[in-house]
């Protein structure tokens, strides 16, 4: 039998999509929601130099470097994001705890907006789950030696990646992808696994 997935799973999925569809019900003028002052959350929006000098400014770039992992840019960015998100933060809950899977989502996404602010162009901005979702990537691969499971998980991210790669081209932030999946790597080491489940990607 196999493992159901959690409801803070479920809950942190529908919860990209909700977000979503609140900023484009303001989008289509039918509430009112502007996109625009929660883009301060965006990574890059304010630079590291202006969160220190600018007044007002530091709250909204901390709250950016997690914030950041709940907005997105359009439905296509949200569905890849939010299926990536319930097939391996299924894996990491059901393995790890419903803990473990929270914290590791916060850190990987911090991972990833940090190494995307030392390496993107300057002026960049970086919204997305992006990097949480690389660094669950990056803990499921950790945890698994068997080269089988290794390749159904590399298959089910190139069948997520390519597309996204074609629809955004250079808009992917493929630093908060690295960021998430290096931190994903160490969380891995020193976040074993508690049980195993059995999960098509395993």
């Amino acid at each position: 039998m196999r493992e159901r997935v959690h409801p803070v799973v479920w809950g942190l999925v529908a919860l990209l999509p909700a977000i979503e569809a609140f900023f484009e019900a303001g989008d289509a003028g039918l509430i009112r929601a502007w996109r625009e002052p929660a883009y301060l959350l965006a990574v890059g929006a304010i630079p590291p130099s202006a969160a220190l000098t600018v007044p007002g400014a530091l709250p909204w770039f901390v709250g950016g470097l997690f914030g950041h992992a709940l907005l997105h840019d359009g439905w296509t960015h949200v569905i890849f994001n939010s299926v990536g998100l319930l097939c391996l933060g299924h894996v990491v809950q059901a393995q790890a705890g419903t803990r473990a899977f929270l914290a590791s989502f916060l850190v990987t996404a911090l991972a990833g907006a940090i190494l995307f602010l030392l390496l993107a162009p300057a002026n960049s901005m970086m919204v997305g789950a992006s990097g949480a979702v690389f660094g669950l990537l990056g803990i499921v691969l950790r945890w698994r030696s068997n080269p089988i499971a290794l390749w159904r998980v590399l298959v089910v991210l190139a069948a997520l990646s390519l597309p996204a790669g074609l629809v955004f081209g250079a808009a992917v932030a493929w630093q908060a992808h690295l960021g998430g999946f290096l931190c994903g790597w160490l969380l891995g080491a020193v976040m074993p696994p508690r049980r195993r489940i059995i999960h098509p990607l395993m």
